[in-house]
């Protein structure tokens, strides 16, 4: 009897545990969401805050990483003459893993910021106005669309195959603690080979005009 009422008990418990809400890893409440985008043939970083800092408006850190058709020789995304939104600011590419197990298909860059004269307020973010923080050229081919890296990304894993650390980032004192980056807003923008861009293997292509 006392057996049969122990493992009664057993029971009881691991179906409690069950029907408790399971832990989930939220996004920051106030945070910065990242977008790139195709125009006039660079591509443009933006990011946009959804709340204007409080007290401090300090960026400490921020990293993005772009996941780009993978290439060959003359195919290969070969980024190039980068320029920084604002001043005071230097963005560099990183990072670069090409062809990884995870994704043969596509290279993975990563671009980091410094601040080159220390003032670590050159962002005066302010809720909902988006910001571009830097642009740069591809000198190699026009192959596909060029994406901001996902969290459901498989390259994402805790332990990669390159042991690198993709993603994106920012450390924004003022908002909440750490790691601030929201997501990815305007999706699907920075696709070299849209009508919008017109350029596809360093060819010009010109809307065509019934007469």
């Amino acid at each position: 009897m006392k057996r049969t009422q122990h493992q009664l008990a057993i029971l009881l418990g691991l179906l409690c545990l069950l029907l408790l809400p399971q832990a989930s890893f939220a996004a920051p409440a106030a945070g910065l969401e990242f977008k790139i985008a195709y125009t006039n043939g660079r591509y443009v970083v933006n990011m946009r805050p959804n709340a204007t800092p409080q007290s401090l408006n300090v960026t400490l850190t921020s990293q993005v990483t772009i996941k780009v058709p993978h290439g060959v020789d003359g195919d290969k995304f070969a980024v190039g003459a980068i320029t920084n939104g604002v001043d005071g600011t230097e963005w560099t590419l990183t990072s670069r893993i090409d062809a990884p197990v995870e994704d043969p298909a596509a290279d993975y860059l990563s671009f980091t910021v410094a601040f080159p004269d220390g003032n670590h307020r050159a962002y005066a973010w302010k809720e909902g106005e988006a910001v571009e923080v830097f642009a740069f050229a591809n000198t190699g081919a026009c192959l596909a669309a060029v994406e901001l890296l996902d969290n459901s990304d498989p390259f994402m894993a805790a332990e990669n195959s390159m042991s690198t650390n993709p993603g994106n980032q920012i450390d924004v004192m003022g908002l909440d603690e750490g790691n601030v980056y929201l997501g990815n807003y305007d999706t699907g923008s920075a696709d070299c080979t849209t009508p919008d861009g017109r350029v596809v293997r360093n060819f010009l292509y010109l809307p065509w005009v019934n007469r």
